[in-house]
């Protein structure tokens, strides 16, 4: 068994106003940095693996840039917040990325969701777009009931202009202490809650699993649980985009095929 590399240097910080909380004192700068520094060490490596499919790092940063780019054209600004209401396959990533790189809050959904708990949830974060599987389609809200819904998409736009995607402005200044995502609660015991999670939690968070686990480059992910659930994005997506290794789309989880 590999022996954990030793954690980096930690220091006290301050940060959401007066709260004092122990900092890698070296660290991506925000959720989109873990990316970027997986496509400068592994650019020609698999960042994705979905059956016999496989993306490179360096196709699935033009396509977040070309899903950028569309999201940008169509409307969509950064600090807006989407609905990614998508199962465990390729699109889902790629959305997230574009998301990211445009510098928008992405709210996972989970897929298993019932029109009234997806009113409530796209209603409460103020959604100005929803991307979705097909499929979920006839479950989606009556648009007259979310009039902050401008767009509904089965699949994140695209720009096919080279010109657009090259003149896709540089990612806008974002602060450790901005909301990355809202993931929201099971809602058991009332109201689904929204949790914000900064840039500085993920980073965190990421950061703890990778030295906690060893991983690098060379290391692959199975996701095998829902990527809009915190476990399969944080600590399987994203922990891998800071390893630079990649993940393995399973679309459900089923023991003979996971084994």
């Amino acid at each position: 068994m590999t022996t954990p590399p030793e954690l980096p240097a930690i220091r006290h910080e301050r940060h959401f106003g007066d709260r004092v909380m122990r900092c890698f004192a070296e660290r991506p700068a925000d959720t989109w940095a873990l990316f970027e520094r997986a496509l400068a060490r592994s650019a020609g490596r698999d960042a994705l693996v979905a059956g016999a499919d496989r993306m490179t790092w360096r196709q699935l940063a033009d396509e977040a840039e070309s899903v950028a780019a569309g999201l940008l054209q169509a409307g969509v600004r950064p600090g807006d917040r989407v609905g990614l209401l998508m199962g465990n396959r390729a699109e889902f990533v790629i959305a997230l990325a574009g998301l990211l790189r445009l510098g928008a809050i992405t709210v996972p959904l989970g897929t298993r969701l019932q029109t009234p708990e997806l009113a409530y949830i796209l209603g409460h974060c103020g959604a100005v777009a929803l991307l979705h599987d097909p499929e979920i389609a006839e479950r989606l809200p009556d648009p007259a009931e979310l009039p902050a819904l401008r767009w509904r998409w089965t699949d994140a736009p695209r720009s096919a202009d080279p010109g657009r995607i090259a003149a896709l402005p540089a990612r806008p200044a974002v602060r450790e202490e901005d909301t990355a995502f809202i993931l929201y609660t099971s809602g058991t015991t009332g109201r689904p809650k929204g949790a914000m999670l900064t840039h500085l939690n993920v980073v965190h968070s990421v950061m703890h699993f990778r030295f906690a686990m060893g991983l690098g480059p060379q290391d692959r992910s199975v996701l095998a649980v829902p990527a809009s659930h915190v476990t399969g994005l944080v600590a399987i997506i994203l922990t891998l985009w800071d390893a630079g290794g990649s993940v393995v789309l399973m679309p459900e989880f089923k023991a003979p095929a996971f084994i």
